[in-house]
């Protein structure tokens, strides 16, 4: 039950339906989206007496295998997902693992229904039929909002792509300057050539007097 305690306390009347996809804009929140169906998905799950139901031991045995893992998503597993998704709503990662949570849950529950369509008495039956439309709805909600944030990521991707392109135009069209070496001039070389004075001839030494043999 601690898992419905946390869906209630988020102002949501228990046992509410998520609206059909299209017929109003998109919940602020996945929260919003889910937990409708999930309340009300949780509270028929309450009402089963698998154990009465017209059917084999062995379907009475996988059918309440597969109650006993929609109450385990619901109050364990699910909670975290649309807590991580709603934390980083710009995150088609966190999208992407809730959707597919949910849509697991959907799996399980189509299961349980269609079974309870030949066995379980009608009230039965009717509440599943009745809590798995709203689990419908909002997983097609979901798949909704994933496709609005694949669309605005790929908005911006383009918007970035644009931007590179045209910085790579102006700067096919505005080459950097390139610095040179200054020119040498010719007063340059006259310093130099000053630089290399000529010695001066030195005098010849005298001769020297051959001594009388």
């Amino acid at each position: 039950m601690a898992a419905i305690v946390g869906w209630v306390g988020m102002g949501i009347p228990a046992g509410a339906q998520a609206p059909a996809t299209g017929a109003a804009a998109l919940p602020a929140t996945n929260m919003g989206v889910l937990q409708p169906a999930v309340m009300g998905l949780r509270q028929t799950v309450d009402t089963l007496r698998v154990e009465k139901w017209k059917a084999s031991k062995e379907v009475k045995a996988a059918t309440a295998e597969n109650i006993g893992s929609i109450r385990r998503d619901l109050e364990g597993t699910l909670p975290g997902l649309v807590t991580a998704a709603d934390a980083a709503p710009g995150s088609l990662a966190a999208m992407l693992s809730l959707s597919r949570n949910v849509g697991a849950l959907y799996d399980v529950a189509v299961r349980v229904t269609v079974i309870a369509e030949s066995a379980a008495p009608a009230d039965q039956a009717n509440a599943l039929e009745k809590s798995l439309s709203g689990l419908e709805n909002a997983r097609r909600m979901l798949a909704d909002r994933m496709q609005q944030m694949a669309a605005a990521e790929e908005a911006r991707i383009d918007d970035l792509r644009t931007q590179l392109n045209a910085r790579a135009a102006t700067a096919a069209v505005c080459p950097p300057a390139v610095a040179t070496a200054p020119a040498r001039t010719s007063s340059s070389s006259a310093v130099k050539r000053k630089k290399k004075v000529a010695k001066p001839a030195g005098r010849p030494a005298p001769a020297v007097p051959k001594p009388a043999s």
